[in-house]
């Protein structure tokens, strides 16, 4: 397209394709006061990071509870089913000579039996236990991350004897309220949370912005306008710095 803005040979609605145009444009925008918000959405992001390393410890901390519960819980119920297979004899046994009483006129088939009844709850006691022996070494090779179906087996063939005195009641509860992974996750989220708060209150104030933008354009088969009042959008150079509030510039979009 040839001419200015006052006249031109050419129509601007069937001009004749004759070359081509490049345009491009460039901003640098930096923010030079937000009311914090910038700074409180960093420091949420932190407190949120702080927040999931917290869950992961609590995770953890859970983990090892079970483990140890279930390390110990097989050692226990294998200490009790050795207890009961040994009072299991010693009935045997006793019921071993009652029958010898009772064939002599000694005892009486009521005492008889009340020794088997009470084998009869030895026996289910007995498998109550093996089962939780069972359960517990599955479940023990699970948490250890095991192959399903792998039971893993104790060191420890025994409870420990040599149990230490306790430490006072008081020790315990500081630890509690210093120590746990929980008060971590619940204080983090909670000040994550409150810098989101802020965030989402400040998002409505006016936001002021300094930057640099420039639009070129520069097309071979048209001639540039010096006109101050008329701008080509397919020939010109505009670059230069700008001060604007965000809040307003979205209103008036």
């Amino acid at each position: 397209a040839r001419g200015d803005q006052l006249s031109s040979p050419d129509d601007q609605y069937s001009p004749d394709i004759t070359g081509g145009f490049v345009r491009g444009t460039v901003s640098i925008i930096q923010p030079i006061f937000t009311w914090g918000l910038v700074q409180n959405a960093r420091l949420a992001a932190n407190h949120g990071v702080l927040a999931a390393q917290a869950g992961i410890d609590v995770k953890n901390t859970e983990v090892a509870l079970r483990v140890k519960q279930a390390y110990w819980g097989v050692v226990a119920a294998k200490a009790i089913r050795a207890f009961l297979l040994d009072v299991r004899d010693q009935v045997d046994q006793a019921i071993a000579r009652t029958e010898r009483l009772v064939e002599g006129g000694y005892a009486t088939d009521i005492d008889l039996f009340r020794f088997r009844s009470k084998r009869g709850e030895l026996e289910r006691f007995i498998h109550l236990s093996e089962k939780t022996i069972d359960l517990a070494a599955q479940a023990l090779g699970t948490w250890t991350g095991q192959a399903t179906g792998v039971p893993v087996e104790p060191v420890d063939t025994v409870l420990p004897e040599d149990m230490k005195p306790l430490p006072p009641i008081d020790l315990y509860v500081q630890n509690a309220l210093a120590g746990p992974p929980q008060f971590s996750l619940l204080r983090e989220g909670i000040q994550a949370r409150r810098r989101l708060v802020d965030v989402e209150r400040k998002q409505g104030y006016p936001l002021f912005f300094v930057g640099i933008l420039g639009d070129l354009a520069y097309a071979n088969n048209r001639d540039r306008l010096e006109n101050p009042y008329v701008i080509d959008p397919l020939y010109h150079a505009v670059i230069g710095p700008v001060t604007y509030d965000l809040v307003s510039l979205l209103k008036d979009c």
